[in-house]
């Protein structure tokens, strides 16, 4: 450098000097080695060559802008980079606090620099939070070991505790948005192990309460082998009011931690007498079931009348009460879980000392809250613990939500089969109608009976405006004093305390009364308004704080748990009210807190709000570990999992509520409630408008008085007692007084009988002695002594004639059916067009209405108007204007009443009151055994149809109108009855039918040409058609076992001698009745191919010695002949049936020829032996005290030797 300033003024730069400007301008670059004394410094590049050219070439230069705008951001950001260094805090030993999350102290986390810089870059109305958020990532970026951002931890831990996805949290992570997962574990572990030490913190006994819950958790637990699954007690902890608390976590190393120890839960083993302090009894209470009145409620249930919308109860309650006070909003704990069933004593006493120490050390009383199970167990654990035991001290609360959820299964059962199921079906779903009458589905249920409750109200003041139209006057002053409580001119006490209220209050209850007092089916509804008012003040007292009001409602309950038969809630509802009542005296000060409200969890900060603690644990830790970001979505379920997620769930959820407030993005609902929303609005119209339609077609408040089914009219069994509710359950309520309690067992027998038990019934036939082995008994009596077999088959040996007889008078069912086969069969060899297969088409029809009715398929659900539009549908489009004969159904006993029940499979239909909007629901059956004909008849009518009733069974009937319309155009009668085909037979006149067939309805249907089928088989043959269709089995006389309709023909077609006489003689009119039972015998005897030399008696001995001979098992008694005895009723059964075939039977009495008439309601008389065996003692009577039912009035005569 000297050289080079040779001609220059200036002097060169000293040793020290140059070194220092060097090392400045290269850096690390060089490397200066100092040479001794009289050696000079030795300087060296460490870098190569082409390094240093390239940096050269690569500086800045003039022109070059490319170059110098990299230059300045270089520069930049090494001025961002110092200060992030110098300015930021680095990791201390605690976590960043809530306080940082707070915007205005995130954006001062950011140094001011690099706050500058994307100020200057980001564009926008408002853009601090993404300078906040990107700004505290790029601090992070810059010192990722040295930093913990605190946005960066707040949206880590806030993601995880929403979605618990290590996924989601490594991309983040990755991104440089979030800090790293392995961190957000670390943080929620020294989260669990800060509160583990005190998890309540700091409450005040004067102005705060402290409320526990405990309730199962269960989690089947997806493995390999299926075991692991998990059964505990989870718990939490509410502090009304909350305070808002900054948590201060520190950062530990994780192996130091040792969260579960520190929270363990000590396990006491229950070791107490199973029957101890059974002394305990039930306290006479007062059981008032007028909390319900509540004239706040007046308002809602008025709504109707209003000229604009209004929210339902929920929202216009809220509204109401929006200016009340109350305590504040509480804060929930969650606290450790126990690993053990809930149901075992062992689990619950653990709970029980567990809480009552956590209480103890804020010197807080212990207040739990169970449900039903956990609370009866509770209780006879707090009762059978010593008495100086702190577990003594404990106050149990039976859960109000699970209370109310059981209430409404109680209203459910007793409404059971009143109609009430079908009018929800209007709005809701069938599938989820059956769970809001169970009352699982708890807000659909609720709003469902709040829905019908209104509409019925509305029916109710319908009436009262009908009898006083100024009551209109009153609901239009209500709703000006409602329009000033929304605007803030008028409070709420004066509304309640204004004249309108009061007169419309009690203008409802008067008429209620009214209405309950005129009819049963009214009565059982206004109880059912009465009942869901009991509902809405267990709710309101919840939402309002209400302690008088919740004891109230509870005491109310009591009832209609009773009635319902519901005996678990019954029992420990009532447990609950004594122990709340002596509450006053045993502790006044948490008496003194309830009054005041804080029995009640509040999560929002408003009056209506408030919470059972049952409710609260559901939402909150139940919620909480079965949605996305709990336990059970892939977390794992084992102790140290459970304890850290429970322990620092608070803490997370502060997290996540500040990153939310940050953002100003919330993750929950609006504070608006949701009733008060305009769609909400709107959808509560149009369903109380559907249900309103529905109702007025099926209004409860007729003057009928029975009590019935209002969708279906079934009307109730005379044992229902459901409309008397109250009555019922207040006598089962008040003989538990000074019963045992934990003893007490409470029959069901007590409870009411629902409209549901008012199904069709089979009519069992009344028990008796097997009658084969009462025949066997006989015979083997017989031979003991000095009778002679053939003498004592001359009697039936049994309760009643077998070969006549399926059951005690019930007759054995004919085949008709196979008369109409031997007929055909006969005729197919004489003719080809007797019988065919092709129906015709002929100008008129005649109709059966009978098999009509049974030929169409009815759709459960569809009312009786479209059935009857259905049946006459199909009837015009297939047979034309037809003339349909239908039977005649009397209110008198009928000779075919046990066909009838047969054919209805013996089953007994209720009455029911059939309109054309009532809904088919039941049986097809049942209800054309009640005669509901007569809708379908007329819906005929108005479309032209020819329709006849006739007096009585209309067999006759049809034939004769076929036969008559026959003179003149060609007609078809369409029937299925074989009863059809014989009386065409007999009473048509050949040479005056144009045309006339007989075609069956049936898929596989065959056409019977009557006038061939008369030439074929001659006027004699179709003469004695009637008396052997009767002989042999018809639907008023029974079977022969044993001799069937084919054989009977072939005697006929034979025209053998005794079949005629008898024929001739029993087609006869005006003939004796001993005529008749000799002919009979002579019939019987002829059936059975024997001398007609022989009597019935040697008959039956012959017969069952050739069958004994014959037979590898024991002979039955029917398959001998009936007794002369039981043979001659059978002929005059025989001989009443042909002369009503034959018209002839109008001076003859159903009495007088084989039947006996059973007064209603009056006992039957057991048939038994009559002393014509010596040797044996006559049978007595099994037993005869079964009514028989009013539709079979009339009994065939067995065996009068029986």
């Amino acid at each position: 450098m000297g050289e080079y300033l040779q001609h220059s003024k200036s002097t060169a730069y000293g040793n020290q000097y140059l070194k220092e400007k060097l090392i400045s301008r290269y850096g690390n670059s060089i490397f200066v080695t100092e040479g001794r004394s009289g050696v000079k410094n030795i300087v060296t590049f460490r870098e190569k060559t082409c390094n240093i050219l390239r940096e050269y070439y690569n500086s800045p230069r003039e022109g070059n802008e490319e170059a110098q705008k990299h230059a300045i951001i270089l520069t930049a950001a090494k001025l961002i980079k110092s200060d992030i260094k110098t300015t930021v805090v680095p990791i201390g030993e605690t976590y960043p606090t809530l306080a940082e999350l707070n915007l205005n102290t995130a954006l001062d986390f950011i140094p001011p620099s690099l706050r500058f810089l994307l100020q200057h870059l980001f564009v926008g109305k408002d853009t601090t939070r993404k300078i906040a958020g990107i700004g505290q990532a790029v601090v992070q970026a810059v010192s990722p070991r040295a930093v913990i951002a605190p946005l960066q931890l707040g949206l880590a831990v806030q993601m995880h505790h929403l979605y618990r996805s290590r996924f989601l949290m490594d991309s983040l992570s990755t991104m440089g948005f979030a800090s790293s997962y392995p961190e957000v574990q670390r943080f929620e572990e020294n989260a669990a192990c800060s509160l583990a030490e005190d998890v309540l913190g700091d409450v005040e006994i004067l102005n705060q309460s402290l409320l526990v819950a405990a309730d199962n958790v269960d989690h089947n637990i997806i493995t390999l082998d299926g075991k692991g699954s998990f059964h505990g007690m989870g718990m939490i902890a509410a502090i009304t009011p909350g305070k808002q608390v900054s948590y201060g976590i520190p950062r530990q190393k994780m192996a130091e931690l040792k969260v579960v120890e520190r929270t363990k839960i000590d396990i006491i083993e229950y070791r107490y007498a199973q029957h101890v302090n059974r002394n305990i009894e039930f306290q006479a209470l007062s059981y008032s079931s007028d909390v319900c009145d509540r004239k706040v409620d007046i308002c809602w249930e008025m709504s109707f009348r209003f000229h604009h919308s209004t929210p339902s109860w929920n929202g216009m309650m809220h509204l109401l009460h929006k200016e009340c006070e109350y305590p504040g909003k509480s804060s929930v704990q969650f606290l450790p879980m126990i690993d053990m069933n809930p149901g075992d004593k062992t689990c619950i006493l653990s709970t029980l000392d567990y809480l009552c120490s956590l209480s103890s050390k804020h010197n807080m009383p212990t207040i739990i809250t169970f449900d039903q199970p956990l609370f009866w167990k509770a209780s006879e654990i707090v009762n059978a613990v010593p008495d100086d035991s702190p577990i003594r001290n404990v106050i149990l609360l039976l859960g109000s939500f699970h209370t109310f959820m059981n209430l409404l299964g109680a209203i459910g059962t007793l409404m059971d089969g009143s109609g009430l199921k079908e009018i929800m079906e209007t709005v809701y779903g069938e599938n989820a109608v059956v769970h809001m009458m169970s009352g699982k589905a708890v807000q659909r249920a609720f709003r469902g009976h709040l829905l019908v409750y209104q509409c019925l109200t509305r029916q109710i003041v319908a009436k009262i405006l009908e009898d006083n139209p100024g009551f209109q006057d009153q609901v239009d002053g209500l709703e000006r004093l409602y329009m000033l409580m929304e605007t803030g001119e008028c409070d709420l006490e004066s509304l309640l305390e204004s004249d309108c209220v009061c007169t419309i209050h009690n203008t409802l209850a008067l008429k209620k009364d009214d209405l309950a007092r005129t009819s049963k089916t009214s009565k059982l509804w206004v109880n059912y308004q009465h009942m869901l008012g009991i509902a809405r003040a267990l709710v309101a007292a919840d939402r309002m704080g209400s302690w008088e009001m919740h004891l109230g409602a509870v005491s109310a309950c009591l009832l209609i748990f009773a009635a319902a038969g519901h005996p678990n809630y019954l029992k420990s509802a009532r447990l609950y009210l004594q122990k709340m009542h002596a509450l006053k005296e045993d502790n006044p000060e948490v008496h003194q807190k309830f009054q005041s409200g804080f029995h009640v969890i509040r999560r929002r900060s408003q009056y209506w709000a408030g919470l059972g603690s049952d409710l609260v644990i559901e939402q909150t830790l139940m919620r909480s570990l079965k949605t996305q970001g709990g336990l059970t979505r892939g977390s794992g379920m084992s102790e140290h999992q459970r304890t850290v997620w429970a322990m620092s769930s608070t803490v997370s959820s502060a997290y996540n509520l500040a990153m939310q407030e940050l953002t100003t993005r919330n993750y929950t609902t609006a504070e608006q409630h949701k009733e008060l929303s305009t769609s909400q609005v709107s959808r509560d119209e149009a369903d109380l408008g559907k249900i309103a339609e529905k109702l007025d077609k099926f209004t409860p408040f007729s003057a009928d008085e029975s009590l019935r089914n209002i969708i279906t009219g079934i009307n109730a069994n005379e044992d229902v007692n459901v409309q008397d509710i109250f009555e019922i359950g207040k006598d089962v309520v008040q003989k538990m007084d000074g019963q045992s309690v934990f003893s007490y067992s409470h029959k069901r027998s007590l409870k009411v009988k629902t409209l549901a038990s008012s199904k069709n019934v089979k009519v069992s036939e009344d028990r008796s002695i097997d009658p084969t082995l009462l025949f066997q008994r006989f015979l083997v009596v017989s031979q003991t002594g000095d009778l002679r077999l053939d003498e004592v088959m001359s009697y039936e040996l049994c309760l009643y004639p077998m070969s006549l007889f399926e059951g005690k008078h019930i007759l054995r069912q004919a085949e008709k059916p196979l008369l109409a086969e031997a007929i055909r069969n006969y005729v197919k060899t004489k003719s080809a067009i007797a019988v065919t297969q092709t129906v015709p088409v002929t100008e008129q029809y005649v109709l059966d209405g009978g098999s009509l009715l049974h030929r169409l398929k009815w759709t459960e659900g569809s009312t009786y108007s479209s059935i009857a539009e259905h049946y006459t549908s199909f009837t015009v489009k297939h047979y034309g204007r037809a003339t349909v004969v239908f039977d005649g159904y009397g209110d008198g006993p009928s000779i075919k009443n046990y066909t009838h029940q047969r054919r209805s499979q013996k089953l007994k239909a209720n009455k029911v009151n059939i309109t054309e909007v009532t809904k088919f629901i039941g049986k097809k059956e049942n209800l054309l055994s009640n005669g509901a004909n007569k809708l379908i008849m007329e819906r005929m009518r108005q479309n032209g149809c020819n329709v006849i009733q006739a007096e009585g069974y209309a067999d006759v009937e049809i034939a004769k109108a076929a036969i008559s319309m026959s003179a003149f155009r060609p007609t078809t009668l369409i029937g299925e009855d074989t009863d059809l085909l014989v009386l065409l037979l007999y009473h048509a006149d050949a040479s005056k039918c144009v045309e006339l067939y007989f075609c069956s309805d049936k898929a596989k249907s065959h056409v019977y040409n009557i006038k061939v089928l008369k030439q074929v088989l001659g006027e004699a043959v179709c003469n004695d058609l009637l008396f052997l269709h009767a002989f042999t089995g018809c639907d008023s006389v029974s079977r022969v076992f044993g001799i069937g309709k084919k054989v009977g023909f072939q005697r006929i077609i034979k025209k053998e001698k005794a079949m005629k006489d008898c024929s001739k003689a029993f087609s006869t009119p005006k003939q004796s009745r001993d005529v008749m039972e000799t002919k009979g015998c002579t019939a019987m005897v002829a059936l059975f191919n024997a001398d007609q030399k022989d009597s019935l008696a040697s008959l039956r001995y012959n017969m069952l010695c050739k069958k004994v001979a014959r037979a590898k098992m024991f002979v039955t008694p029917e398959r001998v002949p009936p007794t002369a005895s039981a043979c001659k009723f059978h002929s005059l059964r025989t001989y009443y049936q042909v002369m009503e075939w034959m018209g002839c039977c109008e001076e003859m009495e159903p009495c007088d020829w084989g039947w006996k008439e059973w007064p209603q309601q009056a006992s039957v008389t057991p048939p038994c032996l009559m002393g014509a065996l010596s040797s044996l003692q006559p049978v007595e009577p099994f037993d005869g005290k079964k009514p028989v039912p009013a539709s079979c009035a009339f009994c065939p005569v067995p065996d009068p030797a029986l």
